[in-house]
């Protein structure tokens, strides 16, 4: 039987350890003797290390913390598994500025085929790929999905927002405007072309993806974008970004009744009409949560072919979307026409949408559970299991 060992860590919402552990259950139910460690458990690590584990078939971090651990001299990457793959949670340029070993787990993975990359969106993994010369795949996220009742209960007829203003991921205290922040360049960046850059940047139709319009637009290559003074550079563009999408996303709903789960909302829902701050839940409620609701709004984290897991979360648990428009829906078998719909990230426009989703009927119960199956971590892994070299 071949082995496998998922490596978590704690995370404040257990937006880890779940995804970590659906993650394991797929591998699991595929043949695989599966093992969930604490990476940050240094008497673990350390009994695995002296154990078959140290030569299981299959390792893979779920996010990039693991990546800073060591065991008997070496980094985690080196000591565990045939194949070690990272999987990103979060863009690979924030993992490089904020995480010791991503740097040295990249160069491995430009040299080594047993040191990969899963990423959730595919236009990062393209730019990755220059990189690291394929050692980079797609990964789709899964979602938590909450048992369904069998009979269909009255859903509110509200908004709701699940997430943050993003405030955790980059520090920007020190610029006053975007084109201050953008003009901040490190010298590899050619100066002449910034202040158009901060304008294109912004302008509505223009890709949200920052990394891509770096690469593309400042005509980077992939290698100096993955260097440390650059990729904090991006995380900054990138976090700015975030935040400003996401306040013209809430802004747009002041007239509706809306619930807030997560942190960092309350600034900017003042003049709201109907308004209530729920506080933060963990990721494994959030399937729970999004039975009680007819619309979920969703902002992915600037791609533009990639789904944030809360899209599947809702859509498996009989919840509507609307979100920002992305080339990854075209993915998606949807549980019924029509149940998502989209806005532009720049400049989003939500009246008719909502009005349209809020009119409707509960989904079939039939319906979410064949989206559930399409899209549940083991038809994932089993995808990922068929492309991947990890016999």
């Amino acid at each position: 039987m071949p082995s496998a060992v998922v490596f978590v860590w704690n995370h404040h919402l257990d937006a880890v350890a779940g995804p970590g552990q659906g993650l394991g259950n797929a591998l699991s139910a595929l043949g695989y003797k599966v093992y969930i460690l604490n990476a940050y458990d240094q008497a673990l690590l350390d009994k695995a290390y002296n154990s078959d584990l140290r030569n299981c078939d299959l390792a893979i971090a779920m996010g990039a913390p693991p990546l800073s651990r060591s065991v008997n001299g070496s980094w985690l990457f080196d000591a565990f598994g045939k194949f070690f793959f990272l999987y990103s949670l979060d863009a690979l340029f924030y993992d490089l500025v904020r995480v010791r070993g991503v740097v040295e787990f990249i160069d491995r993975a430009r040299i080594s085929p047993n040191h990969r990359i899963l990423v959730p969106n595919r236009e990062n993994c393209k730019i990755i790929n220059e990189l690291c010369s394929g050692a980079c795949s797609y990964l789709a996220f899964s979602g938590p999905f909450s048992p369904l009742k069998k009979h269909a209960v009255d859903r509110q007829s509200r908004i709701v927002v699940i997430g943050t203003m993003g405030q955790e991921l980059a520090s920007l205290q020190n610029f006053t405007t975007f084109l201050d922040l953008v003009q901040d360049a490190p010298p590899e960046l050619p100066k002449e072309r910034l202040v158009q850059f901060a304008k294109e940047i912004e302008s509505p139709g223009t890709p949200t993806n920052i990394m891509f319009l770096v690469r593309n637009y400042l005509n980077v290559s992939s290698e100096v974008i993955f260097t440390p003074n650059v990729a904090a550079y991006v995380a900054r563009l990138d976090a700015f970004q975030k935040r400003r999408r996401r306040q013209l996303a809430i802004l747009g709903l002041r007239q509706f009744a809306v619930d807030f789960y997560g942190e960092g909302w309350e600034a900017y829902t003042a003049d709201f009409k109907d308004c209530r701050h729920m506080g933060t839940i963990s990721h494994g409620d959030i399937g729970r949560v999004c039975q009680q609701y007819k619309i979920l709004l969703n902002f992915d984290p600037n791609w533009d072919d990639g789904l944030h897991d809360r899209v599947y979360s809702a859509l498996g648990n009989g919840c509507r979307v609307l979100t920002n428009r992305s080339a990854a829906l075209v993915d998606l078998e949807l549980p019924e026409e029509g149940s998502v719909l989209t806005y532009e990230a720049d400049s989003p426009t939500f009246s008719h949408s909502i009005e349209n989703l809020l009119s409707r009927d509960v989904m079939p119960t039939a319906d979410i559970l064949k989206f559930r199956e399409r899209n549940s971590w083991l038809a994932r892994i089993d995808s990922f299991l068929s492309d991947e070299i990890v016999s």
